[in-house]
């Protein structure tokens, strides 16, 4: 069950309608590993921010295949199906071969669709979360106790995308859905460790690679982590990007001083590729502050 601005609920029409929604999670796979990892794969979308909802119920174990009753063993009768909201930046769906089509639909027209009462509940609390707008942020808070807690452990960290902007402006302008942030490649494993033991996971995407990757805890916190190696005359030889210049500026997070793109490198950042509403937020602030012209790639906004 997806839902995204305006667009809410896709359900994917099942070969075999009386199946459950989603799969039985891996092992050691958490709640909202297994949603991210099902959506992925059955719809092909991986831009995802999650929230687990409150909605949940309980499933007999009869209507699943003998094989995968034995796996679970004969004193487990019923199975929990927790329920989770999506917002999704896109609404191209690849749909697995699970499934023969699916639909962007409303949510009255979902309701009419839906036959368990299970969903039904569960779309009736996204719908009510999404009105009041109670869907999960990285709070500026939050960001500042992960920043902290890298560079408390000697890692080099500069936060880029929509908090490094607000970092620049030296306050928060919009909500952020994860936090941004670049760092040398050679601090990953550390990095890796300080974040799995706050609960930060693999948040399974087509385009992870060993220099850009995305972690989630259960809360549905996310950070986008973007590494790089220079050599010793600041040259970029392996990941992202980076060169010296892009990470020469300072700002502040809640009046936690943190590392930067300075401002003419947090613009040129955010051209160049299909913008969107929080692109242009972010750059129009920038540009007011600093002083700088619009880039034409926001000309549309302006329209």
């Amino acid at each position: 069950m997806l839902g995204r601005i305006n667009l809410w609920g896709s359900f994917p029409t099942r070969k075999q309608s009386r199946k459950p929604t989603g799969e039985a999670g891996k092992a050691n796979e958490t709640p909202l590993q297994a949603a991210m990892r099902e959506v992925y794969e059955e719809s092909g979308i991986n831009d995802v921010s999650f929230q687990q909802l409150t909605s949940i119920c309980y499933i007999p174990t009869n209507i699943f295949s003998e094989s995968q009753r034995q796996i679970w063993g004969k004193d487990v009768l019923v199975i929990p199906e927790y329920s989770f909201g999506a917002r999704v930046k896109s609404d191209k769906v690849t749909i697995s071969n699970e499934h023969v089509g699916h639909q962007w639909v409303s949510y009255d027209e979902a309701i009419r669709q839906l036959k368990w009462d299970s969903n039904k509940t569960a779309l009736y609390e996204l719908n009510c979360r999404l009105a009041m707008s109670d869907m999960p942020e990285m709070t500026a808070e939050e960001a500042v106790i992960i920043i902290k807690l890298l560079e408390d452990n000697g890692i080099e960290v500069y936060v880029d995308g929509g908090w490094g902007v607000d970092a620049l402006l030296g306050k928060q302008t919009r909500k952020h859905e994860d936090l941004d942030v670049a760092l040398p490649h050679r601090f990953v494993s550390k990095l890796r460790e300080l974040l799995e033991s706050r609960g930060y996971q693999d948040v399974p995407r087509s385009d992870t690679r060993d220099c850009n990757f995305v972690l989630s805890d259960d809360k549905g916190h996310f950070i986008d982590i973007h590494t790089y190696t220079l050599d010793e005359n600041g040259r970029n030889i392996f990941g992202i990007a980076y060169e010296p210049r892009h990470l020469a500026g300072f700002g502040t997070i809640n009046a936690y001083p943190v590392k930067c793109p300075p401002p003419d490198v947090m613009v040129e950042f955010h051209t160049g590729y299909d913008v969107d509403e929080n692109d242009f937020h972010d750059i129009k602030e920038l540009c007011e502050r600093f002083g700088f012209p619009l880039p034409k790639d926001y000309e549309r906004f302006c329209k």
